[in-house]
Order: structure tokens, then C-alpha cells, then sequence
């Protein structure tokens, strides 16, 4: 003979609990990847505009140095097969055309992908390689440039 049928079966309930935890299980790693770059390294939720700025020019620094920039750029002032990049952003820059040019956003986004445009005097043209930007996506020339600018600061905050 057959049971009846228990009013407080919990097994369903239980089945959905699972599903909805699990659920969220998901959301919460998709928001931990959020603050988190690809690589695993820690990068802060950006609270301000200097914060977000900070971040990206932390992702820039970690792309320069897998993109292999810095084997022909530096970041502390000496001289290399290309500009150093301290104290680049900003600058007045002098162009084997004689010309003279700021080293802005834009300046330095188009000598990132177009490097033969302006080249500064004391350099040749033709040795960065001009695939940039078909190799790095906007936001990572972004970053690029967000890490160059930061690297004005610094200047700016040892002379002060």
C-alpha cells in the first residue's frame, strides 16, 4: 500500500535553495572578476576620477611591461632607442621636422599608433613598430597613455 502524500515535502524547496545559491554563487564571482584584472592582480574599485585614472594607468604599467615597451623606452629619465617616458607627458617636444609639438593625450595616442607621424628629434623613424593599433584594443592604449601621464606626476611631485 502506498504513503500518502507528505504535505511538508521539502525536497523541491531544498532543489530551488540550491539553484537560487548557486545563482548567486555566479554573481558574485562575476562581480569579484570585476575588481580584478585578467591576470589576478588586484585593481581597487575606482571611487573617483583620480582613482579610476590611478587604475588605469596600473593596467597600463603591467601592459607596457608585457608589450615589451620598456625594452626600448624608460621610466627613469635615461636614454634609450626611444623618448623616456618620464616627464614625457606634457612636454614640449622638439620634431626632426623642427617643429614642436605638446606631448598630450592625443600626441601620445598617435605616436603610440602612428609612429612615424611625429618623431622627436634625437630619433629615427621607422623602429617602434606600427601595428599598435591593430594589436592593442582603445582601451588598452588608454591605459598606455594614462601610465605615460602618470609618469609626468611623479615628476611634478619630486620637484615640489
Amino acid at each position: 500500500m502506498a504513503s500518502p502524500p507528505d504535505e511538508h515535502n521539502l525536497g523541491p524547496a531544498f532543489f530551488a535553495l540550491g539553484i537560487v545559491g548557486g545563482f548567486l554563487g555566479v554573481l558574485l564571482l562575476a562581480f569579484a572578476a570585476l575588481i580584478w584584472n585578467i591576470d589576478g592582480d588586484y585593481v581597487a574599485w575606482p571611487h573617483t576620477p583620480q582613482d579610476q585614472t590611478a587604475n588605469q594607468a596600473a593596467v597600463g604599467e603591467t601592459l607596457a611591461n608585457r608589450a615589451g615597451c620598456l625594452g626600448c623606452h624608460t621610466i627613469d629619465g635615461s636614454p634609450k632607442t626611444g623618448p623616456t617616458w618620464l616627464g614625457l607627458a606634457g612636454s614640449e617636444r622638439v620634431l626632426r621636422t623642427g617643429e614642436t609639438a605638446i606631448a598630450n593625450s592625443a600626441y601620445l595616442r598617435s605616436s603610440i599608433v602612428d609612429p612615424a607621424a611625429q618623431v622627436a628629434e634625437g630619433y629615427q623613424a621607422a623602429i617602434m613598430p606600427t601595428n599598435y593599433a591593430t594589436q592593442l584594443s582603445s582601451s588598452e592604449i588608454d591605459a598606455l597613455v594614462a601610465y605615460i601621464e602618470s609618469l609626468a606626476q611623479e615628476v611634478s611631485a619630486q620637484g615640489s
